[in-house]
């Protein structure tokens, strides 16, 4: 094979991909932003934000659901609206983008962190019980990369012990476990649909529930007062009798925009299309990687359908003889857009852990508990991931020198341990 581009030599990835941009919009979505634009019209709570959520709400087969500003924005509403309040102990994952837990810290609850299964990265069911104590309240799973969670387990754990269960949705638009949408599977969940989602809205979030108590909390959260005042709908809008006396300008600005949401409906028609599409793509690439023993792949039984807005792997530096950072940049340079997401647990982040800038849940973080985490600590050394959201088109021959590259690299691996042998990463 020819040098590694790392070294100089030509790289494998030259097709450009098939699918469009992301994020794809038609042109009557592009017409209608225009529209508003060009009016004034539905900029900010309007008829088209209603229908966001109507349309949300109605393709997970859900009551209520909630637009909101941010995936920040929604899953604050799902924490708000199962009561979750300070001193409250919540169990959540130690491997995941900060959001999930700073979610937490922002009530004053208390993340308690159970650590993960090796190669998918998901909470651990079974190390959830002996993290109950009498404070907890809830259990907070994260879908990572877009890969269903072990929801069953986790679904009779929080009946048993009589605690909340929500979802952090936000990488798993569409996927499914056992033929039913995450968001559906807990008492509330949360999505981002910002501008990188496997739904691309510019920022927005929604919120999903079928408890309308919870709804009603959530929305009193960070809705406008306007909004709140309207009577209520089939599938939220307003609020509850026994909430209007609380209706006031006291909460926060969790609110969606008209455009964001004009966004989400013209590409929600299209997201079962489109995943089933990264789906076939992300088959054909790993059929062409299995027989890379360097490399841990998640198999998925046919009850779990991943939406794949990133493809996780896991590398055997031992193996290889190389570090993890060396072969992903290897990688890199001949053209596959891989990077590590996830280099720290989340209970060793810096501002959980002395004076922090811009923390004012000190007294809740200082409260954080976790146990020894080895296969989060070992994800967070060994992992990377694939981009992968984008190719909402066929991609053979992109994908086909994905796989050259990755063959590439391992073929090169002694070239990768003399640089560095050298410490010369360039």
């Amino acid at each position: 094979m020819e040098t590694l581009a790392l070294l100089g030599g030509k790289r494998c990835v030259t097709a450009r991909p098939a699918s469009p941009t992301w994020p794809r919009y038609s042109p009557r979505g592009v017409a209608t932003v225009a529209l508003m634009l060009a009016t004034g019209r539905g900029l900010a709570q309007g008829q088209v934000v209603d229908d966001a959520a109507v349309r949300f709400a109605a393709y997970h087969g859900m009551q209520y659901a909630l637009a909101t500003d941010s995936g920040t924005g929604a899953l604050l509403s799902a924490l708000a609206g199962c009561g979750i309040a300070p001193g409250d102990e919540v169990i959540t994952t130690p491997y995941s983008y900060g959001g999930t837990t700073g979610c937490l810290l922002h009530y004053g609850a208390v993340p308690v962190f159970a650590d993960v299964l090796p190669v998918t990265g998901l909470l651990d069911p079974a190390l959830v019980p002996a993290r109950i104590t009498p404070r907890t309240r809830a259990i907070l799973v994260v879908h990572l990369y877009g890969q269903p969670a072990e929801m069953h387990a986790l679904q009779a754990i929080a009946r048993e012990y009589k605690l909340a269960l929500i979802e952090d949705a936000s990488q798993a638009h569409g996927a499914r476990y056992h033929g039913q949408l995450v968001g559906t599977l807990g008492d509330a969940a949360g999505f981002s649909c910002m501008s990188t989602k496997l739904l691309a809205a510019g920022e927005l979030g929604m919120l999903l529930t079928n408890d309308r108590d919870v709804y009603d909390r959530a929305a009193l959260l960070g809705q406008h007062t306007g909004v709140l005042r309207r009577p209520p709908t089939a599938r939220g809008g307003g609020l509850s009798a026994a909430y209007l006396p609380y209706v006031d300008s006291l909460g926060y600005n969790c609110r969606a925009t008209g455009i964001d949401c004009a966004l989400l409906l013209d590409q929600l028609p299209r997201l079962d299309g489109w995943n089933r599409t990264r789906a076939a793509n992300r088959d054909r690439l790993t059929a062409a990687l299995r027989d890379l023993e360097l490399l841990d792949i998640p198999v998925y039984p046919p009850e779990i359908e991943p939406g794949y807005l990133m493809l996780t792997m896991t590398f055997h530096p031992e193996r290889a003889g190389v570090s993890r950072e060396t072969f992903v940049r290897a990688l890199a340079a001949e053209g596959v857009r891989a990077f590590v997401y996830l280099d720290c647990p989340i209970p060793q982040l810096p501002r959980l852990h002395g004076p922090a800038p811009a923390a004012p849940w000190q007294a809740a973080r200082t409260r954080a508990t976790a146990p020894e985490l080895p296969v989060c600590t070992a994800l967070c050394r060994n992992a990377f991931q694939l981009s992968f959201g984008a190719l909402t088109e066929p991609e053979p021959r992109l994908l086909r020198q994905y796989a050259d590259a990755f063959h590439k690299v391992v073929a090169h691996l002694p070239a990768l341990r003399a640089l560095e042998g050298q410490r010369v990463l360039v």
